[in-house]
């Protein structure tokens, strides 16, 4: 099977999979960047890695933080420990 081939199958996969609609690989890969998201704001106890999420994002862990920075407006990790921090303040209040 073609990369090409194979890429549009993993596209339509994934659509499938988290019930998005994907016309273009910049939506994609958008949706892969948000499916990580919901997974940390998901279980913000689990001890998430870069390298873990970047996999599950289907990218380099490179990729996978400027991608997330470039979208949030900050790296992976550090949206992890702001979301944690604000759960935390909320509980004391």
């Amino acid at each position: 099977m073609s990369a090409q081939a194979t890429e549009i199958l993993a596209r339509g996969m994934f659509a499938l999979r988290h019930n998005v609609e994907l016309t273009n690989p910049v939506d994609h890969k958008r949706a892969r960047l948000q499916v990580a998201k919901d997974m940390m704001d998901a279980d913000l106890r689990y001890p998430w890695s870069i390298a873990e999420l970047a996999r599950r994002a289907g990218s380099s862990r490179r990729s996978f933080n400027l991608r997330f920075r470039a979208a949030y407006g900050m790296r992976a990790i550090d949206y992890l420990r702001t979301r944690r921090l604000e759960v935390a303040r909320e509980a004391l209040v």
